[in-house]
């Protein structure tokens, strides 16, 4: 059944995610960097609010479970790292997938979702994107719920980014927002945001043509913007065109 809302993703929420400019090649000094950038370029500014480390931040789990932080890319932690991007006034998400493997043959979480969602929100995650890979067996809104009601119960607000590729009436009612391929991405290749599926009251953006539909949230910025570079100066890869949702500061 639909979780009761708790006052996430009201508008769309615009993210900076490391996947497809650095892949597995993250690190801490990475993510300072980012975090840094985001305030001095004006994208914090311009409503930008969560950096999302994706997968590959994983090391191994310990003997109770618990999964731990690959100890080369982030010698200092997870939660350190949460700290550094909370300073500048941002938040902190982070990747995990409903399988036993990410997709990046990394830990996932399966039969690990209460476990590691009190991990997120002891290191003072914000976010979550969960992913599908390796989820054989597994029935999916079933798993994705699992997780839901998993990040529900540490009692702290951490938005719930849904990534199964499949169809997002599926899983909607569970999650935040549902992201869709292709994704929206930077001239320089950088993936801003995760688009969504599940928010009626968002104005749809077409990609290809730079047209809006709908009626954007009262108060967004969305007004009188026809032109997709006017955005965020995003652009298709080639031969990619599809329609996304407007990207709204929260």
């Amino acid at each position: 059944m639909p979780r009761k809302p708790h006052g996430l993703a009201l508008t769309p929420p615009m993210v900076w995610n490391n996947w497809n400019t650095y892949r597995c090649d993250i690190t801490k000094a990475t993510v300072h960097q980012q975090a840094d950038a985001m305030v001095s370029s004006g994208m914090k500014a311009a409503g930008y609010r969560y950096v999302v480390v994706d997968d590959c931040w994983q090391g191994h789990r310990d003997a109770a479970g618990n999964i731990e932080a690959d100890p080369v890319r982030f010698p200092s932690g997870i939660k350190a790292l949460a700290e550094y991007v909370h300073a500048q006034g941002l938040k902190f998400g982070i990747y995990s997938d409903a399988g036993d493997k990410t997709c990046d043959n990394k830990p996932g979480s399966r039969g690990h979702e209460f476990q590691d969602a009190q991990q997120y929100a002891a290191w003072g995650v914000d976010y979550l994107k969960y992913d599908w890979c390796n989820s054989e067996s597994l029935e999916v809104r079933a798993a994705y719920s699992t997780m839901s009601d998993a990040l529900r119960a540490t009692g702290r607000p951490i938005l719930y980014s849904i990534c199964e590729w499949g169809t997002p009436a599926t899983t909607a009612e569970v999650g935040q927002f549902y992201s869709f391929t292709p994704t929206v991405v930077a001239s320089a290749g950088s993936s801003l945001t995760y688009a969504v599926a599940n928010k009626p009251a968002w104005a749809q953006f077409s990609v290809a043509t730079g047209t809006l539909s709908g009626t954007p949230s009262t108060g967004s910025a969305a007004t009188g913007i026809n032109n997709r570079n006017e955005i965020v100066g995003i652009g298709d890869p080639p031969g990619e065109e599809d329609s996304g949702f407007l990207l709204l500061p929260e």
